[in-house]
């Protein structure tokens, strides 16, 4: 389990997003080729083989589990059984609980700074928490969420896009377009600020030297002064 757990990048469940959760959990099941401990119901004649893969997917659960979740995993439950005490829970599929997420995916929008790759991972969460709900998302809505989320500086993209036949569009390669322009945007905005301090670079340098240039001119005054008093003394400024 050490060398399982130090390759796998799974938090212990902890009431956070299960459906993250029991995706990755359903994945290292299926690598170590006992998933069948929680897709069947336990045979009438449990076979040696089959002891071994519910101790092994059991042990799996257990040490993904955080310490107040541990009550789930008691000695008695099979892996099967754990699995839907915690479905019964954490994924329920009703009504109320769709219509809670179409609405945080509604409201979802790419706020400041944020990274299209975070936002990319917050849409996912919300959209496999519906299906986990039991909801229906196609790939066409799954889209279209995602340009409704973003603002105006994607307007470009969102139009090339929309031209796009429905056949030829899907998740994957929306955002590959999207992170295409967001380089393109970061790129502008990086050459803009260079030109806004080069110019204020040049206004600040334009400024200095004029500074410089009326303090010259002063200086040459006063120069100029003290060599017409060198060569015109003041008793020879009557005549």
């Amino acid at each position: 389990m050490d060398r399982v757990s130090a390759k796998r990048n799974i938090k212990p469940f902890d009431g956070e997003k299960y459906s993250v959760w029991k995706f990755r959990i359903r994945a290292l099941l299926t690598e170590l080729n006992v998933v069948q401990v929680v897709d069947s119901e336990v045979p009438d004649e449990i076979t040696e083989e089959w002891k071994i893969a519910e101790r092994t997917a059991k042990s799996v659960i257990v040490e993904y589990l955080s310490d107040s979740f541990l009550s789930f995993a008691k000695e008695e439950n099979t892996t099967k059984e754990i699995i839907s005490d915690l479905d019964a829970i954490y994924e329920r599929k009703s009504v109320a609980t769709q219509l809670a997420l179409r609405k945080k995916l509604l409201s979802l929008k790419l706020q400041g700074d944020t990274k299209l790759i975070k936002h990319f991972t917050n849409l996912d969460d919300i959209i496999r928490d519906m299906l986990a709900a039991g909801a229906k998302i196609d790939e066409t809505d799954k889209v279209a969420h995602l340009l409704l989320s973003l603002p105006n500086s994607y307007d470009g993209v969102i139009t090339a896009i929309e031209t796009l036949s429905d056949d030829s569009l899907s998740l994957a390669f929306v955002k590959t377009r999207l992170l295409d322009h967001e380089v393109k945007l970061t790129n502008e905005g990086r050459n803009l600020c260079e030109q806004v301090l080069h110019v204020e670079n040049v206004s600040y340098n334009k400024k200095k030297f004029k500074q410089k240039g009326a303090m010259n001119k002063s200086d040459f005054n006063r120069h100029n002064n003290k060599i017409n008093k060198l060569k015109f003394p003041k008793k020879y400024k009557k005549i």
